[in-house]
């Protein structure tokens, strides 16, 4: 399966790529948008260019493990997604650990996802 992995912002969305032939991770090139409808407009495209099965979506917990407003946008804009994309599945991934900037934290939510699938 061809994964791309999600760091949601509303400006900026770090994105990473697990290509099944390869098995290598890799971050792509942070989104930059000024909208939800952009956002997903460049996803959609992008999924559909790498031949995408799945998303794994970084979710932004809080330190109580509650989902907040962040978390909230980013279950929002996964929604939109799944009605875009309806070939694709679906994952979220706990991104509190995550740090870094948005590719290079889109690519640790897709290597703690890749790592909970080998487990």
């Amino acid at each position: 399966m061809n994964y791309l992995s999600l760091d949601l912002g509303r400006k900026h969305t770090g994105v990473a790529f697990y290509d099944a032939r390869t098995k290598v991770p890799m971050p792509l090139d942070t989104l930059h948008h000024s909208s939800k409808d952009e956002l997903l407009e460049k996803v959609t495209i992008l999924a559909s260019e790498r031949v995408v099965d799945a998303f794994v979506i970084g979710l932004p917990l809080l330190p109580s493990g509650e989902e907040g407003e962040q978390a909230r946008f980013a279950r929002e804009c996964a929604k939109k997604l799944c009605e875009a994309c309806p070939w694709c599945e679906l994952h979220f991934t706990d991104e509190r650990l995550t740090g870094g900037d948005d590719a290079k934290a889109a690519l640790e939510i897709l290597r703690v996802f890749l790592e909970r699938l080998k487990n």
